[in-house]
């Protein structure tokens, strides 16, 4: 679990998380709001739960309509929190692995590499996408690198992402 002394919340960020909380029964790990953009940071075992809700699942069955994926899943319950907050909402899975947790929050593929080095007493990310997919990695205005790189500092102290 990550600690807590790089996360911070604003009152909008914690009236969101009690939203969340309300409509998933489940507590996010993190929010933050990104210019208009609202961010959650679940556990995998939340994500879990989440699906075994009957309510719930009926709304992803009704809306997926085959065979639940966890990204599925994922953009799905992101489209649900978007129509009740009313901002666009990105919901993502917490893991213990850094590497894996940014290969998830990216939506990279296995085509994707990512390393993780330690020099100087830093830790730095380097993410190499096809050319194709970088400008989805980077997202619109720099919008989803940027919340990588502030969860990337505040979940596992990552000093530096570059996105190549």
């Amino acid at each position: 679990m990550p600690s807590s002394e790089g996360l911070s919340f604003t009152n909008d960020e914690l009236a969101l998380m009690s939203l969340f909380h309300g409509i998933t029964g489940e507590n996010p790990l993190a929010c933050k709001i990104i210019e208009d953009y609202v961010y959650f940071i679940i556990t995998e075992e939340a994500l879990y739960r989440i699906m075994a809700d009957p309510v719930i699942r009926g709304e992803l069955r009704r809306r997926i309509g085959g065979r639940f994926t966890r990204s599925r899943v994922l953009r799905v319950l992101s489209s649900i929190l978007t129509e009740n907050i009313g901002s666009p909402t990105y919901v993502a899975v917490y893991y213990d692995d850094p590497i894996e947790f940014l290969k998830t929050f990216f939506g990279l593929d296995s085509s994707a590499r990512v390393e993780l080095r330690n020099s100087g007493g830093r830790t730095v990310v380097n993410i190499y996408v096809s050319p194709e997919k970088k400008g989805i990695v980077i997202g619109r205005s720099g919008i989803r690198a940027r919340a990588g790189r502030f969860f990337g500092k505040a979940l596992y102290n990552i000093d530096q992402i570059n996105i190549r």
